[in-house]
């Protein structure tokens, strides 16, 4: 799959749900830009370096596939330099998240269980 993804103009992840977004997330760290999806967990996932695309533009995804088949093109070569800045969310990030989370939850209103 390393090899599939790092010899790859980009990935191609045109989904209407996902859990977390594992592919997305490979393949930025492995350089790989990526066409997406616009939905929350790939959003999460690609901190603002994918493009993002309805799943069922067609017209979209056939020019945003055209494009990056293309080393010189301005539009690729955007997300590379996006692509610079993004880092995988550490452990430590996640539960942070949930921590607060956690902490942000109102409980005052949960019975109390014996």
């Amino acid at each position: 799959m390393v090899s599939c993804l790092m010899g790859a103009r980009a990935l191609l992840m045109p989904a209407f749900a996902e859990g977390y977004g594992m592919p997305l997330a490979e393949a930025l760290a492995l350089g790989t830009p990526a066409l997406c999806s616009d939905i929350p967990a790939l959003r999460e996932v690609g901190q603002g370096v994918p493009e993002f695309m309805h799943p069922l533009d067609g017209p979209a995804w056939r020019s945003a596939i055209l494009d990056y088949c293309d080393d010189t093109s301005a539009r690729r070569q955007a997300q590379m330099m996006r692509l610079k800045d993004w880092r995988p969310t550490s452990w430590e990030d996640h539960f942070g998240q949930v921590s607060k989370l956690l902490s942000d939850l109102d409980t005052s209103d949960l019975p109390l269980t014996a």
